[in-house]
């Protein structure tokens, strides 16, 4: 580890750091690349909170999730499992140091007596999912300093902290069943106990299964409880075990003296056995398995298809991007967004495969290979709309699906793979065989889907028959799916998938404005449903289609603001939908859009929405959504959503993709 006062300056190195979020060294290195930065962009309460794990671990922690803003402040939110469980509050202190703000992702921090900062390591280049915080305060003439390693591996996070000049240091964490929310409902049980000569604190979540362990080198100190105890310097030892909706637990070590260090392991799993079992193996073993992580994120990067032709800044990003869509996984697995979507999204996967084809073939495979064998139709982990039915899959996720699967052959000729696939690609298949409609040239819009009807009062979903995002989707699959059937030769659905292709696209005419753009949709009465406006449809026309109509009348849409130059409605519903009025609606936007405009807008030579991207959103996670009121002049922002969204990676390594093809890549 390296000490808090010895950081390199630099962005991207061979085995150094990357993404060094210091403030004055993020400014001057995009300087040099031709952007600006300013200090309200990285000292967002929201711009760090990427999340820490590994494609082995369904373990997963947030970083920089400010939960209050009291003495306290959490430096981690931890995630039981990325397969859907709740949260976990986490905070460390250290005593005699009087710290009231903690080693924090993006607020980083040069005062006159503190500094703290939070860096993702560097290995050959790439970015890993190990993060080091390094801490220092200069408390009455004498420095404290706090240096803290974290990796996870194989369902183990290690937090590895080098003291100095600090005594006392702990981890208190708030552990929060799963269906809790109903008083003494006995959700958790958790209890302090003594394994194999070690002491450990275990977890049991008894709707979920999961069970959890914790422990730490030398542990002195120690609580069980189910009422939060303040301040964590003084642990309870009395206290020992808890059934509750909820519990508290605090461990750590006293007596650290002038240097010191404790390794914390927090395990999860599916029995007590296991998880106590890795814990403490965890404590000895913790250097061995911080060198199989070097090496198993140096394995990710390695045989990269493309270098992208960007600024160092830029490429930065889109190889964080791909760790974090790494991080995201787990064994195939891909959470759509953490901490609220941490769920298996058949839609969201499938951008971050078709993402992935082009750099890395080897990990598309992998995401799809975890479908085979599944049911296409309830392989979503919950039913979105209560229901009982999973029609969620219906419309965007399983054209989206087809599209991934048929692009991965086309540019592989795994041939193999995805005839173990072709259960599953016949099951998805059927919703075109079912819901179009020749004689219209349309696919019935059995689902509107989310981009609309959660967001969009204006528009009555009942009045839908035919949208036109649902026919610019299924062309795409239908590009990219058609020679797998013909390899595979399933000739039924070849001559049906040709048919559908050529009417569906004559169809489109029947959505297209005299400005160029597409309407919305065709209601039940065969009337256009032209009270709305469709962004989405025609950012994806655009980009899919290659569809320049499209594109240049998002280009025109100047009735309320531009992005960085570009003439696009931001601030009501680039995401959504827009009043032919113009009147303002909404003030969200998917952060996908925003990225493929950027890419639309750079193919044709204009880089500001590009530069406005990265001024915005320099380093940290990518969210859900953004907020945008550029009319009042305000910049892009976190709206709401997922902290750490898959799409949203997905979609800047489909950015970095083109503009690599753009440049004169092959």
């Amino acid at each position: 580890m390296r000490s808090a006062f010895d950081i390199p300056n630099i962005i991207n190195t061979k085995n150094g750091y990357v993404l060094d979020l210091s403030p004055e060294r993020l400014t001057s290195a995009l300087a040099a690349e031709g952007f600006s930065l300013n200090d309200s962009t990285l000292h967002s309460d929201f711009a760090g909170r990427a999340v820490l794990s590994d494609p082995t671990s369904e373990i997963a922690m947030v970083l920089n999730d400010q939960i209050s803003s009291v003495d306290i402040r959490p430096f981690l939110s931890m995630l039981l499992a990325k397969s859907g469980k709740r949260d976990v509050n986490t905070a460390i202190a250290a005593k005699t140091c009087d710290m009231g703000y903690y080693p924090l992702v993006a607020n980083t921090c040069n005062s006159e007596n503190t500094s703290f900062e939070t860096k993702f390591k560097c290995k050959d280049g790439y970015p890993t999912g190990i993060v080091e915080w390094h801490y220092a305060r200069d408390y009455n003439g004498k420095v404290r300093a706090l240096d803290i390693l974290s990796f996870s591996r194989n369902n183990v996070l290690y937090i590895i902290a080098d003291a100095q000049n600090i005594n006392d240091l702990k981890i208190a964490m708030e552990w929060v069943g799963w269906d809790s929310g109903q008083p003494d409902k006995h959700d958790l049980s958790a209890a302090y106990e003594i394994y194999n000569g070690q002491g450990v604190i275990w977890v049991e979540e008894h709707n979920s299964g999961w069970f959890a362990a914790l422990s730490c080198t030398n542990m002195n100190e120690y609580q069980v409880d189910s009422v939060q105890f303040t301040p964590i310097y003084a642990l309870d030892e009395t206290k020992t075990t808890v059934s509750h909706s909820s519990c508290f637990v605090g461990m750590g070590t006293d007596g650290l003296g002038e240097r010191g260090s404790v390794v914390f392991a927090i395990a999860i799993g599916r029995s007590k056995a296991e998880v106590m079992e890795k814990a403490v193996a965890g404590l000895s073993n913790w250097e061995s398995e911080y060198t199989d992580a070097e090496n198993m994120w140096c394995e990710y990067f390695s045989g990269l298809e493309r270098q992208w032709f960007a600024p160092e800044a830029i490429k930065a990003k889109g190889y964080f991007s791909l760790m974090q869509i790494l991080n995201l996984s787990v064994g195939g697995y891909l959470s759509a967004g953490i901490p609220n979507w941490p769920y298996n999204w058949v839609r969201d996967t499938a951008w971050a495969i078709h993402a992935l084809i082009p750099i890395k073939p080897a990990l598309a495979a992998q995401f799809l290979s975890w479908f085979e064998g599944k049911n296409m139709l309830t392989v979503n982990d919950f039913d979105i709309d209560g229901t009982g039915e999973y029609n969620y899959n219906n419309t965007d996720n399983a054209a989206v699906f087809l599209a991934a699967a048929g692009k991965y052959f086309r540019h592989t000729n795994d041939k193999q793979l995805l005839s173990g696939l072709k259960p599953q690609l016949d099951q998805l298949f059927t919703y075109l065989e079912d819901n179009f409609i020749e004689a219209d040239r349309h696919i019935l819009a059995r689902h509107v889907h989310d981009y609309w009807d959660d967001y969009a009062s204006e528009i009555t979903t009942s009045l839908v028959k035919y949208e036109s995002m649902v026919d610019i989707l299924w062309i795409y699959a239908l590009e990219n799916l058609i020679p797998v059937y013909r390899s595979l030769g399933d000739n039924s659905r070849v001559t049906f998938g040709v048919n559908a292709l050529s009417l569906l696209k004559q169809g489109l005419a029947d959505y297209r404005r005299e400005d160029g753009g597409f309407d919305y949709a065709i209601k039940q009465d065969g009337t256009l449903y032209d009270s709305v406006l469709t962004v989405p449809a025609n950012i994806f026309a655009a980009w899919m289609l290659n569809d320049k109509s499209c594109f240049n009348w998002l280009k025109s849409r100047t009735a309320v603001a531009t992005l960085g130059g570009l003439g696009l409605q931001l601030d009501h519903g680039v995401g959504f939908s827009q009043s032919s009025t113009g009147t303002a609606k909404k003030k969200d936007i998917w952060f996908p859009h925003v990225c493929i405009i950027a890419m639309l807008a750079a193919e044709e030579g204009d880089l500001k929405p590009l530069k406005l991207l990265a001024n915005n959103f320099p380093f940290g996670s990518l969210p859900e959504y953004v907020q945008a009121d550029l009319k009042n002049g305000n910049r892009l922002g976190y709206l709401s959503g997922a902290w750490s969204f898959s799409w949203s990676y997905a979609a800047y390594l489909e950015m970095m993709n083109r503009l690599f093809l753009a440049s004169g890549g092959k």
